[in-house]
């Protein structure tokens, strides 16, 4: 979950043992959410929806390509020649791809509760656990969260309506960055409407 890391996921594995794929867990759905809870939905990359071939060059970067991407110390290395971006490898192609590929935005805990209701478990106690542990880091992650990126994001409205509900969580939150995100004027009322009143 630390906004400082890149993460590929590996969402298309086989169902073994009857408990359904990833999308259907109750933990990978919860990895999955914390996730994106403060970083950039660009930098989680649900890897079975991009093209084989993406996949593959993906796979195949360089680690220092990966601690760039992430905002470490090589970002510089990997600067395009604008100087605003150390995503050097991901081109025009790319971003219009995880537009229509983009991660779940960050999700309130409630929300959380609702959804993770239909997942399963091996043990379903673990159903609570989950639901609570996801709680507890979402709040204390949002409420820490200084600067909010969801940048190069095709949002629908039901995910503007999320960032708008979980933004009421983000107390010490001072800018959110919003650059080259599609939003229809749907997606707008749905914002403008899950914001907190204050």
């Amino acid at each position: 979950g630390h906004r400082g890391i890149l993460t590929l996921i590996q969402s298309n594995f086989v169902d073994d043992g009857g408990r359904g794929g990833y999308w259907e867990r109750g933990w990978t759905t919860f990895e999955y959410c914390v996730s994106g809870l403060c970083k950039n939905p660009v930098h989680v990359l649900v890897m079975e929806r991009f093209p084989e071939w993406r996949r593959q060059q993906l796979l195949e970067l360089p680690a220092d390509a990966f601690c760039a991407l992430s905002g470490r110390e090589l970002a510089d290395k990997y600067a395009d020649k604008t100087g605003t971006s150390n995503m050097h490898w991901a081109d025009e192609g790319f971003l219009e791809e995880h537009k229509l590929t983009a991660a779940v935005p960050p999700m309130h805990p409630d929300n959380f509760a609702a959804m993770v209701a239909s997942k399963t478990f091996s043990v379903d106690a673990d159903r609570d656990a989950v639901v609570t542990l996801f709680g507890k880091v979402a709040r204390e992650t949002l409420a820490n969260q200084l600067v909010g990126a969801l940048s190069f994001i095709k949002w629908t409205a039901a995910d503007a309506s999320e960032i708008g509900a979980s933004l009421s969580l983000c107390s010490r939150m001072k800018k959110l960055d919003l650059m080259n995100c599609e939003m229809d004027s749907a997606c707008l009322v749905a914002f403008v409407s899950s914001l907190p009143p204050d």
